[in-house]
């Protein structure tokens, strides 16, 4: 077995975000934990916390968050200068996108969010933003516009998201909600450079591509293509933006750029343990196969899968009918364990508008 401080050099030599890097902090944690060296082992919990998020794996990140809010709040000696606080910005994004965790359970998380933003003196606008987000992510969507309301009507503070981060969330919800003319207006600054973080404005475009699709504006959603598939490739993280983009591709018919899409990104989506991600991807490529079988003119797709892939074979020739009734069977399957934990169609009601925008029959 690997001692500590060879786990510890062999991760200073690995990408940062990366899974093997997460694989070998959760190693070291392990041999903290069995040397009941609690101080240690919430240190490196804490550093998994954001090695998680970044490279795609919210559920380690959650159970990691969880852990350092028990010792926090047993013992805050252990936890030095840690905050929870100062990482429920991360957590609260992620904890819709598992329908394992209730609406009673993501309700309590926002509760204790405000509990401890009050017990520190601060304002209540960053927990009402997020009950915005999480509200939105439910399909809540006149909630979620209430809380929106609430928060942008108070005064920023150090706890706040990043303001592109915020414009971004109210982004998507006016495109979820059909209001374009409100979308575009609030995604003008994003797109045109002038607001923009880490991860806005990658969030962003598939926020405006559905948007100007159900306005009708199809021109203008493939302008932007070429950019926002640039900005996503390859990172897990915007697995949801890649599914928007693939219905617009079905709906331009660029076979090609959906096929390169689709290889290049699928094995991120199998293995990816954000759920509600993979569903959305799922739903694209879903899309995007139905139009390769109703308008493509082929009776067989090439196309390359990943080993893991159920119906993968050797030759990777498929029938795209075939192909777009699995991904669409597992799209709805995973939708419908959202709208259970939703109490509402809502996602549901999402795949079927992306079969419409796609211009499936």
């Amino acid at each position: 077995m690997d001692s500590i401080e060879s786990l510890l050099k062999k991760r200073n030599e690995l990408p940062y975000e990366s899974s093997e890097r997460v694989t070998v902090t959760e190693d070291i944690i392990r041999l903290y934990d069995a040397q009941k060296d609690i101080r240690a082992a919430f240190s490196e919990r804490s550093r998994l916390i954001g090695m998680a998020n970044d490279a795609g794996f919210p559920d380690k990140m959650l159970v990691a968050f969880s852990w350092c809010v028990a010792q926090h709040d047993k013992d805050p000696q252990i936890a030095g200068h840690w905050s929870p606080l100062d990482n429920y910005k991360i957590i609260l994004e992620y904890v819709p996108v598992f329908p394992t965790i209730s609406r009673e359970q993501i309700r309590q998380v926002q509760d204790d969010m405000e509990k401890r933003l009050v017990e520190a003196g601060q304002s209540v606008r960053t927990a009402h933003y997020f009950r915005s987000w999480n509200l939105m992510r439910m399909g809540d969507y006149d909630e979620a516009l209430k809380y929106h309301e609430m928060y942008t009507g108070m005064r920023r503070n150090y706890y706040s998201d990043c303001e592109a981060c915020e414009r971004d969330r109210q982004v998507e919800l006016m495109s979820r909600m059909h209001r374009h003319n409100d979308c575009m207006k609030l995604a003008k600054p994003i797109l045109s450079g002038k607001m923009g973080c880490a991860e806005v404005p990658e969030f962003t475009y598939g926020h405006v591509v559905r948007s100007y699709l159900n306005a009708g504006e199809v021109d203008a959603a493939g302008k932007l293509y070429a950019k926002a598939s640039r900005a996503v490739k390859g990172d897990n993280n915007y697995l949801g933006t890649m599914g928007d983009l693939l219905v617009l591709l079905a709906r331009t018919d660029k076979w090609n750029l959906g096929t390169d899409l689709i290889e290049g990104n699928l094995p991120l989506a199998v293995e990816t343990s954000a759920v509600e991600l993979q569903m959305r991807f799922y739903s694209g490529v879903a899309c995007f196969a139905g139009a390769v079988a109703e308008r493509g003119g082929r009776g067989k797709w090439e196309i390359s899968l990943p080993r893991s892939f159920p119906l993968r074979n050797s030759e990777g020739v498929y029938d795209p009918a075939e192909l777009a009734t699995w991904f669409g069977n597992e799209s709805t399957r995973l939708a419908e364990q959202f709208d259970q934990r939703n109490g509402n169609s809502a996602y549901t009601a999402l795949l079927a508008e992306n079969r419409r925008l796609s211009g499936l029959s």
